[in-house]
């Protein structure tokens, strides 16, 4: 069996614990509209309820999440507690509360479930509204770690690299970044690798760095490849190589991690092969319009060949629905505002 199989037998068998292990570290690659198809129509099964929640939740059909996740807490899941946690913790869909939220990490903790324990204490560590309670972050993150929580680990890790709450501890990070690398938490090779590279705690070797962000790269780490192609690109520990480099980012750009164009678009003397993958990635975009402002930017100004390749006709209906959400992100990127604005002009053209 796959991992959407075994998924799906999981949800049916409304086994918690086997579908905690595919939520926490293959998700990523699960055929979710065709669990999606198999489940609709089940009554009283509260994974079902959960995961149908989980999907319109992914839709930002809200109500019905609320209403599916409240359906499988009736029917004491766990997992669905700890969803409905998240979106009261940050007001995902629902006004924030955090006491709400407290209350029902807190249940889904009362039944062993170590993702509520992380996310409560991520919870009392990060939020500004309520005092910071580095003791009972600590207490949270080891209550995980017992059950073999991966992100608690990496999250405790980084405390002990930072001092923050507790006494900078680089051998501790290690251990416990080391503790998370045999579950396969790719986040703790990618932090491992930078201690390596860095020399941060231990001797600074590229090649253990390399062979960490080899093995992250193989659970389709993004972050990962990004750094992986900067050493290319640098010649940092490496041979200088820019094909290896343009390659990486642009795996990165197909795991939908558009941060890497920023750094392949920053390579000089680029193919005309590669302004075309380019041009073709803009068109492919759908979501970080912020970003296809930026590509459209260098489009205009390095390329120089925008109308061959793309319809403005289908921009302009794209942007329609979009403007409003992008004239308030343009407050973070003052320097494309006016770029873009003079961009709905011509749009405007087309109505």
């Amino acid at each position: 069996m796959n991992n959407t199989e075994l998924l799906l037998k999981y949800i049916l068998d409304d086994n918690i614990e086997k579908q905690t292990e595919i939520y926490n570290n293959n998700f990523d690659n699960i055929d979710k509209s065709y669990i999606y198809e198999k489940i609709k129509d089940i009554d009283n099964n509260s994974s079902c309820y959960n995961y149908l929640g989980y999907i319109y939740f992914k839709k930002e059909d809200y109500i019905n999440a609320i209403k599916l996740f409240n359906m499988s807490i009736k029917l004491k899941n766990k997992i669905a507690m700890d969803n409905l946690a998240y979106m009261y913790h940050y007001g995902k869909g629902i006004e924030k509360d955090y006491n709400k939220a407290i209350e029902l990490y807190e249940m889904a903790i009362k039944l062993n479930y170590s993702n509520s324990m992380t996310n409560l204490a991520n919870l009392y560590k990060y939020n500004k509204d309520i005092d910071n309670n580095y003791k009972k972050t600590i207490e949270l993150y080891e209550m995980a770690i017992k059950l073999n929580n991966s992100t608690a680990m990496v999250n405790l890790g980084i405390m002990y690299k930072t001092g923050e709450g507790v006494e900078q501890n680089y051998n501790k990070t290690i251990e416990l970044y080391e503790q998370a690398i045999k579950l396969n938490n790719s986040f703790a090779m990618l932090y491992l690798a930078d201690m390596y590279k860095y020399g941060e705690g231990v001797e600074q070797d590229y090649n253990k760095t390399i062979e960490l962000y080899e093995q992250a790269i193989k659970l389709d780490n993004s972050v990962a490849i990004i750094s992986l192609a900067d050493m290319y690109k640098y010649g940092e520990g490496v041979e200088q190589d820019y094909k290896k480099a343009i390659e990486l980012y642009e795996q990165a750009i197909k795991l939908d991690n558009y941060n890497a164009i920023n750094n392949l678009i920053s390579i000089k003397n680029l193919s005309k092969e590669n302004k075309k993958q380019i041009i073709n990635l803009y068109k492919s975009m759908k979501n970080d319009l912020c970003m296809k402002i930026k590509l459209e930017k260098y489009i205009y100004t390095e390329i120089n060949i925008l109308e061959k390749y793309i319809d403005l006709t289908n921009k302009y209906k794209e942007l329609k629905n979009n403007f409003k959400n992008l004239k308030e992100e343009i407050k973070y990127i003052p320097e494309y505002g006016e770029y873009f604005l003079k961009g709905q002009e011509e749009f405007n053209k087309l109505k």
